[in-house]
């Protein structure tokens, strides 16, 4: 659910210079900054048309920096999108000139053992194991997914339906596994 809360004064200060920066003074007045207890996988969502911005809440009593450069990376979204509309891509070169002249690298995703990323988000994913029963072949997705069918059994005419298992947390440093076999 999200919460309204003030973003701090010293956060409101360097959003007010990046206004600056793009030439759009007053954009943060037209935009509503709200952090929410629900987002678990993303820091930050925009929604430039509405000019929302939710971050994660575990941001608000984290690392102030990484908070920073998460409300410039969605406040660029709501820029890039007054700028220029809805042709711009959403982290295309507009929006990575933004990020620039804000004095920010113009990333994406921060990495998992970043560690100025809150707490809450250092917990490792559940994987699902797909399995066919019949020819063994596997797959592994961060969620089941149902309809998937084992193709090799289904080209021979079988029904191919995987067994679903939950899997442990894969340990620290060991790369997420793919796919194998035939699925």
């Amino acid at each position: 659910m999200p919460d309204s809360h003030a973003l701090p004064d010293l956060l409101l200060e360097k959003a007010r210079g990046w206004e600056q920066v793009w030439g759009l003074p007053g954009l943060l007045d037209s935009v509503t900054v709200e952090f929410s207890t629900r987002m678990r996988v993303s820091l930050g969502l925009c929604r430039p048309v509405e000019g929302r911005i939710r971050l994660a809440a575990g941001l608000r009593n984290g690392n102030v920096h990484l908070l920073e450069e998460v409300l410039c990376h969605e406040l660029a979204h709501v820029a890039v999108h007054r700028l220029f509309g809805r042709r711009a891509k959403p982290h295309g070169r507009e929006w990575k000139s933004l990020l620039v002249a804000a004095g920010y690298e113009p990333r994406v995703r921060v990495m998992g053992d970043d560690p100025r990323l809150p707490a809450t988000f250092h917990k490792p994913r559940p994987r699902w194991e797909h399995r066919c029963p019949v020819c063994q072949a596997r797959r592994v997705a961060g969620r089941p997914v149902r309809q998937w069918r084992c193709a090799a059994c289904r080209n021979a005419g079988l029904p191919g339906k995987l067994v679903i298992t939950k899997l442990p947390p894969p340990e620290e440093g060991l790369e997420a596994e793919g796919r194998e076999g035939g699925g």
